[in-house]
């Protein structure tokens, strides 16, 4: 069993401007396949760039939590019940994959693990403030006073989102 892997290349040995140097040529067992390389992807607008790294259910509710300070696992499951424990070590990691967040481990016991926005997530902040401020008039445009968000101490009042 032979896999080789072909790159597109000008001739003179760099990479091509055109789109065609981004393509990866894959045979594997009498099969060819055409992928694109993972250093270059196209976005049709920067919102799907965005989603790619605090897109889902989760995320985006996570680094809110976090713009409040540092937090322990347990406390992020405590703000956040309906989340199972393994959606949110995902999660989590994947967020530190990001860059977004910054997970510290203390040399304890027991062991103590605290997770804390990067410079990068904070410039996150105004996005998720502004998307719960969105969520309230959302809620009661389409509710009125049927809706009830749970009160999070976190956030006292109001106006210190």
């Amino acid at each position: 069993m032979v896999t080789v892997i072909i790159s597109m290349m000008d001739t003179n040995g760099s990479n091509s401007s055109d789109i065609y140097s981004d393509l990866c040529w894959i045979i594997h067992k009498s099969k060819v396949w055409c992928v694109m390389k993972e250093s270059h992807k196209i976005y049709n607008t920067a919102v799907e760039a965005t989603l790619e790294v605090i897109g889902g259910k989760w995320k985006p509710v996570i680094l809110f939590h976090l713009t409040f300070g540092k937090k322990r696992n347990n406390e992020l499951k405590r703000l956040i019940p309906a989340i199972t424990q393994k959606m949110l070590s995902q999660q989590l990691r994947e967020l530190q994959e990001e860059g977004v967040i910054l997970r510290t481990s203390y040399n304890q016991v027991p062991p103590k693990v605290k997770y804390e926005l990067t410079d990068y997530g904070w410039s996150l902040k105004e996005i998720l403030h502004m998307m719960c401020r969105w969520g309230d008039s959302h809620l009661e445009r389409k509710y009125g006073g049927r809706a009830t968000v749970l009160a999070n101490p976190e956030l006292g009042d109001e106006s210190d989102i």
